[in-house]
């Protein structure tokens, strides 16, 4: 089938596949989850079901149209506080995000993908941001899992409930590279701190501790106790949000289990 530049240009934001998807768009083989002896703490889980593309927030089930609703809704409410609080880092935050539609949104959050960017077409590529957790071993060699949900927010539950309420998901498992066992459980002692914290998808200062959405917290749990930039950018005061695809491929990041391409599989 050929595909003339006006098709690639009228691709719809959930059929186009990005560059990065391009390069790691090889299937693995070997298992779709850890299993619960292989987790250490400090280790970070990517989960999804198979195919789908995962809501920007986690809220499973609800329709697109109820997304975008939502999003230019949230949209519309951070920018009338960025410019009531006269802030000049929010407001050039506010000043970026104030002219994205929300398919602008999801093809730059969700695909890494810049808007108006011609990329490769995919008949089966569907790019999705997905989640990302926080692994914890406490001392009697319990597996708990640590994740900044919708609701509640910051959350704490066992690896075998985790599982559980995630049926036929598949999981990546990653581990920060050149750091030690000991270090690297310190992510997940910081992680506890925050549990009961409110979830905010709309704070984009990945230092602040008022709030944090999945990947903030993981970027933060990160930092704050080895100094250490998950995605490579040791600056917390962002204008765009940091999704967890951006940390799933990062060169900070050993894929241990790896189930194929992340916006694919």
């Amino acid at each position: 089938m050929k595909f003339t530049r006006r098709d690639l240009l009228s691709v719809s934001a959930g059929t186009i596949a990005t560059t990065t998807l391009a390069r790691t768009a090889f299937a693995q083989t070997g298992p779709k989850l850890p299993t619960e002896d292989s987790l250490q703490s400090g280790d970070f889980l990517w989960p999804k079901n198979p195919g789908t593309v995962v809501a920007y927030d986690l809220r499973s089930g609800e329709e697109v149209g109820a997304q975008r609703e939502r999003w230019l809704k949230e949209k519309d409410e951070f920018i009338k506080r960025a410019r009531a609080s006269h802030d000049p880092d929010l407001n050039a935050t506010a000043d970026e995000i104030a002219p994205l539609t929300y398919n602008d949104f999801r093809a730059r959050y969700l695909r890494n993908l810049t808007p108006g960017m011609v990329t490769p077409y995919s008949l089966s590529g569907i790019a999705a941001v997905g989640h990302v957790a926080i692994a914890e071993v406490d001392s009697d060699g319990q597996h708990w899992i640590i994740e900044a949900l919708s609701t509640p927010g910051v959350f704490r539950s066992t690896y075998a409930d985790w599982l559980k309420g995630r049926p036929g998901e598949i999981v990546w498992q990653g581990r920060l590279k050149g750091v030690d066992q000991k270090d690297r459980s310190k992510i997940a002692v910081e992680a506890k701190k925050w549990i009961k914290k409110p979830y905010d998808f709309w704070d984009f200062n990945l230092a602040d501790t008022s709030g944090f959405y999945c990947s903030k917290l993981v970027w933060f749990c990160v930092m704050q106790p080895l100094n250490v930039a998950v995605d490579g950018d040791p600056n917390p005061n962002r204008h765009f949000w940091l999704s967890p695809k951006q940390i799933l491929y990062s060169d900070k990041i050993d894929r241990l289990v790896d189930p194929g391409d992340y916006g694919v599989e």
